[in-house]
């Protein structure tokens, strides 16, 4: 008797044993297959990836068409923005253009008795005018980021600013926000000197009034609006705004109105 309750009590332990193992097993495994990587491929860009542009090339493809290129990594998304140069002669005078998507960000007017346009139309004398240097980054109000690009025109000295999206398209692409018109001047009401401070050094040491800068994901910009018929003293108002981004939209909120009492020319 004490035997065959000896063989029960074995049974019985070895059925628990059994049983022990093959949850320990199964446990494993399943933590085990919880810690592979996920290779599903959802085609969505990783927004962990940080936001940058590099120069990759520039190349002469004719003797009238060079092309820049830039590798973009926008919202996580990689993207690649080419901007084509055209060079355009005339009896005295040449300029070279360049364009992307229709934008003209890049103008240079120049005199063939004063240069020679095989040492203008290169490579290197457009990206010293041209470079990383022009774009921006700037989050919008939907959390997204957008690229700017501050424009380059050797005429009058002028700059202008452009808003592109994650797909690279255009926001203002008829509407320039103008940063620079060294052409001509305000004076406003009272002596107030509001411009903003040439902190990429564009005025070439010399006075110049900055009317659109980028500071903390913001655009502000001073737009003139002059009179009709203006008259001694009642020349206009000038409005400075707040530009920002938001889904694939410029939204703009006026914050300050200043009196004209001159311009020049």
């Amino acid at each position: 008797m004490k035997r065959i309750f000896r063989y029960i009590l074995v049974g019985v332990f070895a059925v628990f044993l059994g049983s022990s193992l093959t949850y320990m097993r199964l446990n494993l495994d399943n933590k085990s297959k919880s810690e592979l990587p996920n290779t599903e491929d959802t085609n969505q860009p990783s927004v962990s990836k940080e936001d940058s542009i590099r120069f990759r090339s520039s190349e002469r493809k004719e003797d009238t068409m060079l092309e820049q290129i830039y590798d973009i990594t926008i919202n996580g998304a990689k993207k690649k923005l080419q901007i084509d140069f055209s060079l355009e002669e005339q009896k005295d005078t040449f300029s070279i253009k360049g364009k992307f998507d229709d934008v003209n960000v890049f103008q240079y007017e120049g005199n063939k008795k004063e240069e020679n346009t095989e040492e203008v139309f290169t490579s290197d004398f457009i990206k010293k005018a041209f470079n990383v240097d022009n774009f921006k980054f700037i989050k919008g109000l939907d959390g997204k980021n957008y690229l700017t690009i501050l424009d380059y025109r050797n005429l009058q000295n002028t700059r202008n600013y452009y808003i592109f999206n994650q797909d690279l398209v255009p926001l203002n692409p008829g509407a320039p926000i103008e940063m620079l018109n060294a052409s001509s001047t305000i004076a406003l009401e009272g002596g107030a000197e509001i411009w903003y401070d040439d902190t990429l050094g564009i005025c070439e040491n010399s006075p110049c009034q900055i009317k659109a800068k980028i500071d903390k994901n913001k655009i502000y910009r001073l737009i003139p609006t002059p009179n009709e018929v203006p008259v001694e003293g009642e020349y206009g108002i000038l409005q400075e705004y707040i530009v920002m981004p938001d889904c694939d939209r410029l939204i703009t909120e006026l914050i300050s109105t200043y009196k004209i009492i001159s311009t020049t020319p």
